[in-house]
This record gives structure tokens, C-alpha cells and sequence, in this order.
């Protein structure tokens, strides 16, 4: 008996990752009409990033002999998504683009040929720049109609993480501060809610689903690379079994 159930829930599982691989990514709209080694295909939106670099310096004669200095450089851009791979699924956000750089120096002659400078300064610029797609919540990857109206809750969301605690960052690091400002939709109470990455394993080492939790946020769409007509043949598969129990 105990078997039995193991082997339900494994092929549950095995159900719904391949009716997540099946209902998530877009449709093929080349169908190999272009001879090309890919069957989908997009035109990226123009964008403008307006980048700007700013540089103020000030000299200051203070003395005949002493020479003082200030210096101040910038760099920054628009604060917009910026389209990746796939516009509309995997883009990012830069939401602090203003990196600087600020220094003072002072230069003394000590003599007709000889010279002591001294300066010092500092760089600053914050890191960070997440997905910012709807896609990147768990809860957004769903199963087909069909399937999701014979079984609840028939999300990423409710796949078991493997290490529960494993998304929760802690409120004293970089991270926590930065994703509370950037506000992504896969973040929501200290913890990071993206979907779990779902490969097929490779071909010679047996026909296993991998599933590991992302915790990076560059790691935040799912990678499918499981066969359209093995994820049917699997999901026939398993509603026969349940159908003749």
C-alpha cells in the first residue's frame, strides 16, 4: 500500500511539471518556415536608455604654492525594464543606474622641481536588477484550463519546496534592502517566490524530472526542456491510471 501511494505521488508530480512546461512558454510562430534553428521569434521594442555621464571639476588656487581640487563624475540612464531574450517574460529592472565617483586632491610645491600631491576619493553604486515580469511568481505558472479545472490549486505555487526555508533572505543584507525598494512581484514578505526550474534529464541517464528552488534572482524563469510530445504522452498516461483505479 505504501507503494502504491509513493507512486502516486510521483506521477502526480510528474502530471502537473509537464502541464507547467506545456501551458508556460509561448507558442512557436515560425514553425521552421525561416530554415532556422529556432521555432519562435519576436522584434524587440526600440528603447531609449538616455545615458548620461556628468563630470564637474573645480580647481582652486589657494595659495602661490598650493593647488586644491574637487572633482565629481557621474553616470546614470532611465529608470525603465530593459527587454531581454523574450520581451514581456523576462525583463529586468535597474532601478538605481546612478553610479559616481567623488574626489579631492591638494598639490603642494615643495620647490622649483619637486612636487607632493595627495588625493582622495570615493566610488559608489548599488546593485540589483531583478526580473520584474508577472511570469516570475510561482503562482503564475499554471496549468491548462482543462487540467487546472480537475485539479486545485493546479500551480508552481503548490509544488513542495525541497528546502522550505531556502527563499527567506535575511532582513540584515543588501538583498532584503534593495528587493523592498525594487518591489518585484515574486517578493512579498521577505521571502523570494520564484517558480521552481524544471529540466528533463539529459538523454543515457534515465527518464527523471530535476527540480531545483531558485534563489538568484537572475535564475528566475523556468528552463523547459522537456518534449511537448513526451509531457502529453505522460500526462495521458497518468489520468488513464487514475481514470481505471
Amino acid at each position: 500500500m505504501r507503494l502504491v501511494l509513493v507512486l502516486v505521488l510521483l506521477l502526480t508530480a510528474a502530471l502537473l511539471i509537464a502541464s507547467f512546461a506545456i501551458a508556460e512558454p509561448p507558442l512557436p510562430n515560425e514553425l521552421g518556415a525561416s530554415g532556422q534553428g529556432f521555432n519562435y521569434a519576436v522584434a524587440t521594442p526600440v528603447q531609449t536608455s538616455l545615458g548620461q555621464t556628468p563630470v564637474i571639476r573645480l580647481d582652486y588656487q589657494a595659495l602661490s604654492r598650493l593647488r586644491l581640487m574637487g572633482k565629481w563624475a557621474g553616470q546614470t540612464s532611465l529608470v525603465q525594464p530593459t527587454y531581454n531574450t523574450l520581451p514581456g517574460f523576462d525583463d529586468t529592472l535597474q532601478k538605481f543606474p546612478l553610479s559616481f565617483n567623488t574626489s579631492v586632491g591638494a598639490t603642494l610645491a615643495l620647490g622649483p622641481a619637486t612636487y607632493l600631491e595627495a588625493s582622495y576619493g570615493r566610488s559608489q553604486n548599488r546593485l540589483g536588477s531583478p526580473p520584474v515580469s508577472e511570469w516570475t511568481r510561482r503562482d503564475a505558472v499554471r496549468c491548462p484550463p482543462d487540467l487546472a479545472a480537475r485539479i486545485p490549486d493546479c500551480t508552481a505555487a503548490a509544488l513542495p519546496p525541497l528546502f522550505p526555508e531556502a527563499n527567506v533572505v535575511d532582513r540584515r543584507t543588501y538583498a532584503a534592502g534593495a528587493l523592498d525598494d525594487i518591489d518585484p512581484p515574486f517578493w512579498e514578505g521577505g521571502r523570494i517566490l520564484l517558480p521552481p526550474r524544471l529540466a528533463w534529464a539529459a538523454p543515457g541517464t534515465g527518464s527523471r524530472i530535476r527540480t531545483t528552488n531558485c534563489s538568484a534572482c537572475s535564475n528566475a524563469f523556468i528552463v523547459f526542456r522537456i518534449r511537448r510530445d513526451v509531457a502529453r504522452k505522460a500526462r495521458a498516461l497518468v489520468l488513464r491510471w487514475f481514470t481505471n483505479w
